[in-house]
């Protein structure tokens, strides 16, 4: 009896999630807040040996972002920082940045659970070269070990 009480709550809640308003956004491999977290890696950069990256993508559907041009001796004129709103298209599996705070269309392709993979302005991943940011294991939303 407990058995069949518990099924049928379970049944009840997977009911009342597909027809809520918001119900969750399936992705290749996983519901949207599998890529949430804390992404680095160094990207190819004109006119610099790279450019450090540090994304953060919060489950409230924030992000933050910092970036370090590389090859410098001025690190603080080179790093700057954002924050903004990012949203998420499923029909190209792509999580895009704030173009308003970004000044410019970042989007950022989900590759497995812990690689995000920088598109080109058309929403093609960019697939020659570096241009992709890695999950900083464990820890907490700001990367923190």
């Amino acid at each position: 009896m407990l058995v069949l009480i518990s099924c049928s709550g379970l049944e009840s809640d997977q009911k009342q999630a597909a027809n809520s308003p918001n119900p969750p956004v399936k992705t290749g491999f996983k519901e949207i807040p599998a890529w949430t977290g804390t992404f680095q890696d160094t990207l190819p950069c004109d006119g610099c040996t790279g450019q450090l990256t540090w994304l953060t993508i919060e489950k409230s559907g924030e992000y933050s972002k910092s970036t370090t041009r590389l090859g410098y001796d001025d690190v603080f004129s080179n790093t700057s920082s954002s924050k903004g709103k990012w949203t998420f298209n499923p029909e190209k599996q792509i999580i895009a940045l704030d173009s308003a705070v970004e000044k410019t269309w970042i989007g950022f392709q989900p590759s497995g659970d812990s690689i995000l993979v920088l598109c080109d302005r058309n929403g093609s991943p960019i697939e020659n070269g570096r241009w992709f940011l890695h999950r900083r294991g464990g820890g907490d939303s700001l990367g923190n070990p």
